[in-house]
């Protein structure tokens, strides 16, 4: 009997099992946004046009500037960005002592910038005195403008203004001398627009210029010296040179002396055609002499001698000696300075005319450049 055999044939089924995962398909979608430049201008302003021509009374000879002279002051600004870009604009006067020519205007001068109105641009013009002391109106100095006989304008021009004005210098701005030092006065305009740009310009750099020396002096006319009780043959007897409260006062823009003259001849106020005569030693009879000094010590006054030419009616100057104390002689501001401290001494002939009422003449004082 055959073996039977049995083949048996696994069959293994495999089964795969596929998941099936889902995946995300994205589909075209744009969207768009707006994008702007903006091209800005930022144009510097400019000074297009600065002249400046001496007004009525004088202001400037050449390279010579004259206290309380006057100024004619022209300038034209302009901004690309438009008139109304523009902020300030100064015109500025001042001192400095270093010879170099400003590349701006001092900073103090910001200090006293207006406001942004366009109509007060008139305002925005700075003078100085010689202690660089910026100011906007003429409170407490003699700088100022003369809008009666010079009023100022403006003029609308392309993108900006035309600007006249008239500046008075003041009696207190510094002496200078430019061809013997380094000091000199500058003048300058200054313009500044919305965006913080400048534009400068000095007024002729090629020349230094000076200020002419100045004073002024202010005395009472009834305020000179009195000898109530003189009698003849008197010794030099001192009077303060300025009674009855009044005081001399001077303003000078640099050092100064004071000089001292007086009429030779005096008459009696009650007695028409009854006279002495000023002479420096009252030798003969009739005549008397006068000195002068700072104060009521006869060691080192100085005796105001007869006129030079004969006739002349008045004596020969005097200068007065300056204080050692330097209170007075030298610089000052507008206020000026009080002079109370002037003597005058009086000498008689042994013989003199009695007088019915007083005898009167003039003494005359002169504030004048300082030589050393």
């Amino acid at each position: 009997m055959k073996n039977k055999k049995t083949l048996t044939i696994l069959l293994i089924v495999m089964i795969m099992v596929v998941i099936s995962v889902p995946v995300i398909v994205l589909a075209d979608d744009t969207k768009t946004a707006t994008g702007e430049i903006t091209i800005s201008s930022v144009t510097a302003p400019e000074i297009s046009g600065f002249s400046i021509t001496s007004g009525t009374p004088a202001g400037l000879s050449g390279t010579t500037l004259s206290p309380t002279g006057e100024l004619d002051v022209e300038v034209t600004v302009t901004d690309a960005d438009g008139a109304s870009n523009i902020e300030d604009v100064m015109f500025v006067i001042w001192y400095t002592s270093d010879g170099a020519v400003p590349t701006t205007i001092p900073s103090e001068t910001f200090a006293f910038k207006s406001d942004a109105d366009d109509s007060n641009i008139l305002h925005w013009v700075h003078v100085s005195d010689s202690l660089g002391t910026y100011m906007l109106d003429t409170t407490n100095t003699g700088w100022g403008e003369d809008a009666t006989n010079s009023p100022h304008t403006k003029t609308d021009v392309a993108n900006g203004y035309t600007f006249t004005f008239n500046v008075i210098i003041g009696g207190e701005a510094l002496s200078a001398e430019p061809s013997t030092s380094n000091d000199r006065w500058n003048m300058a305009v200054f313009v500044r627009d919305a965006d913080d740009l400048t534009d400068f310009i000095c007024y002729d750099t090629g020349n230094d210029y000076g200020m002419e020396w100045y004073g002024e002096m202010h005395i009472d006319t009834d305020s000179g010296p009195r000898w109530d009780m003189a009698t003849a043959n008197m010794a030099y007897t001192a009077k303060p040179a300025f009674v009855g409260g009044y005081d001399m006062n001077i303003i000078s823009n640099g050092d100064y002396d004071l000089q001292v003259s007086a009429d030779e001849v005096w008459e009696d106020s009650m007695d028409a055609g009854t006279f002495i005569y000023c002479t420096p030693d009252a030798a003969s009879d009739n005549q008397f002499s006068l000195a002068v000094d700072i104060d009521d010590d006869i060691a080192d006054f100085q005796i105001i001698t007869d006129a030079t030419v004969e006739g002349s009616g008045v004596t020969d100057i005097v200068t007065i000696p300056r204080p050692t104390d330097s209170s007075w002689g030298e610089y000052t501001d507008f206020d000026g300075v009080t002079i109370t401290n002037i003597y005058m001494f009086l000498k008689t002939n042994a013989v003199m005319p009695l007088s019915t009422g007083v005898f009167e003449g003039t003494i005359y004082f002169t504030v004048t450049n300082y030589i050393p």
